[in-house]
């Protein structure tokens, strides 16, 4: 509510609060970097400056100003003044986002089966940060950013199937993406990145034959229409887990022990969240709710647990929530912890 801008105006920038109280004596050229993708003249004439008086107090209303200069191809625009205060660039039609995809491998079960992971978020480096920090286990493949076509609502990811021979491919999660959720994702507002997920397994006892396989991504436009999937990765040096039985299924079978058994949800949901296992959301209902029992609380926090569990179905996972139970000062969590960790065997 401090800025009021125009009704039909996309910001596409930051907002800069330069203080310049008094005029220059002339004119000096400002340069402002932004966020659009300009690509013709015609693109570039959507485009504003707008700027608000910082002395007036809060709310800071902008309006436009005249002789911006905005080219195409540039991420910069450009306008003489003598003087200005709080500036910002928007646009007076809903400019086209570019969006950063990255490839992941996962190592299932050396070298013949693995998992791919396509995730697709605004072009932001705090998002791609975030992304890199949470599949750090995971080998990284192709990175590009992304430009939708302008009447495109989802990305779909497209394999060529006749590339296979004997691998067998599984769609895990949909190969479709819809822009509204790549559009909605902030680390503060959800833990689930937009991603596809697929799983490769060599189906023969033959020795492992390479895959190269074209996958395209439908909604897209040039150069960033495609990406390859190439197998097997190189692959470090380290003990890997077989998954006896499924985290899901595992924390799902022992539910009713672990909901009789939290006496404590308030320091739980704590100790989740510190290692992002469930959303801020869900520990700010469990700690400030009036009238939630105990048994709510822990529901509450089990539920999306395994929500999170069945997007990402991985052995770290329910590890970390094992660890996280041992942390609890109650037997009886620690027992279940040691039961669930039993669903496990190592391999080298």
């Amino acid at each position: 509510g401090r800025f009021i801008l125009p009704p039909d105006c996309h910001l596409v920038s930051s907002i800069y609060w330069i203080s310049c109280p008094q005029r220059f004596d002339k004119k000096v050229i400002l340069h402002l970097s932004h966020a659009a993708i300009i690509e013709s003249h015609e693109e570039a004439s959507y485009f504003r400056i707008y700027a608000a008086k910082c002395f007036s107090g809060p709310p800071y209303e902008f309006k436009e100003l005249k002789d911006a200069s905005f080219m195409p191809f540039s991420d910069s625009a450009s306008i003489k003044l003598s003087q200005f205060s709080y500036i910002a660039v928007g646009s007076c039609k809903p400019p086209r986002q570019r969006y950063y995809s990255q490839v992941f491998y996962k190592l299932k079960q050396p070298y013949w089966e693995w998992d791919m992971l396509f995730v697709i978020i605004k072009e932001d480096l705090a998002f791609q940060k975030f992304v890199g920090d949470k599949y750090f286990d995971c080998l990284k493949g192709v990175d590009q950013i992304v430009k939708l076509k302008e009447d495109a609502t989802s990305i779909k990811l497209k394999p060529d199937s006749n590339c296979l021979d004997q691998w067998k491919m599984t769609e895990i999660i949909t190969p479709e993406i819809d822009v509204e959720d790549i559009d909605y994702f902030t680390p503060e507002r959800t833990l689930h990145v937009p991603h596809c997920h697929f799983n490769f397994c060599w189906k023969s006892g033959l020795p492992v034959k390479p895959l190269n396989m074209k996958i395209d991504l439908e909604g897209a436009d040039r150069p960033a229409d495609f990406f390859r999937v190439i197998l097997p990765q190189e692959a470090p040096q380290r003990t890997f887990r077989r998954i006896t039985s499924s985290p899901h299924n595992v924390v799902k079978s022992h539910l009713p022990k672990l909901l009789e058994a939290t006496t404590d949800p308030d320091r739980l949901a704590n100790n989740m969240s510190a290692v992002d296992l469930i959303s801020e959301s869900i520990k700010e209902k469990v700690l400030t709710t009036s009238g939630l029992s105990n048994y709510d609380k822990a529901s509450a926090l089990l539920k999306e647990f395994l929500h999170y569990l069945k997007v990402y179905n991985e052995a770290q996972t329910l590890e970390s929530f094992c660890t996280v139970l041992t942390q609890q000062d109650n037997p009886a969590l620690k027992r279940i912890s040691e039961e669930m960790s039993a669903a496990f065997s190592t391999y080298m």
